[in-house]
């Protein structure tokens, strides 16, 4: 019960920083970043309002938010990236949201929450946060064409990533996926996935740790 208590006040505090975050974070106005914004929004179908800030306090993209999606970009991003760049990290953002993956995360929260102490959970929701990650990229890629140039700027951000919120969905998220993800996108493997796909990753996911308490 304490540890479980404690992942939900961390959880807790996480959320209440994030909203705190936005809002103190500027609404972005760069007619580029902005244009290309709409672009993917039409190129994904998504309907869905979501919100385009600008922060100094951040070092890598995210998305944030269930009921209300908001995408926060650093400010120094914005006229150090290429065209092409700022393209990437929005449709790599803009496809987490059409993939529902910030309802996916929040579910893998909750699951971490409850099972904490169990070792298995946490490389479970590893592997699926790196699987979500892998689809965002093979997306990317689909819709640029430009394998090699994104993989330079995974690279790119690697190198000047700096702090990410807890329990977002950022651009760039462990180190140690960097060699996974650029041998995907190198390799130009695009991992099957949909709505559907990826809640029943999910409900396999749910259906294997109630499973289990047989055995506790």
């Amino acid at each position: 019960f304490i540890g479980a208590l404690v992942f939900l006040t961390r959880f807790v505090f996480s959320h209440f920083y994030n909203k705190r975050l936005i809002n103190k974070s500027s609404p972005l106005q760069d007619q580029i970043w902005n244009k290309l914004f709409q672009n993917l929004k039409n190129y994904y179908s998504i309907k869905k309002s979501i919100v385009l800030l600008e922060s100094e306090k951040i070092g890598s993209a995210f998305l944030t938010g269930v009921l209300k999606p908001v995408i926060i970009i650093p400010t120094s991003w914005i006229n150090q990236l290429s065209e092409q760049e700022a393209e990437c990290i929005l449709a790599h953002e803009l496809s987490h949201v059409y993939n529902k993956d910030h309802w996916t995360n929040l579910l893998m929260n909750l699951i971490e929450i409850i099972y904490f102490f169990n070792p298995a959970v946490h490389i479970l929701l590893s592997h699926l946060k790196l699987e979500r990650e892998l689809v965002a990229d093979a997306s990317v890629c689909n819709y640029l064409k430009t394998p090699i140039q994104y993989a330079k700027l995974i690279l790119k951000i690697e190198e000047s990533s700096g702090f990410i919120p807890a329990f977002s969905l950022p651009f760039f998220r462990q180190k140690n996926q960097l060699k996974k993800r650029i041998e995907t996108v190198l390799k130009i493997k695009t991992p099957k996935n949909d709505f559907l796909s990826s809640l029943a990753t999910a409900s396999i996911l749910v259906c294997l740790l109630f499973s289990t308490k047989g055995f506790m």
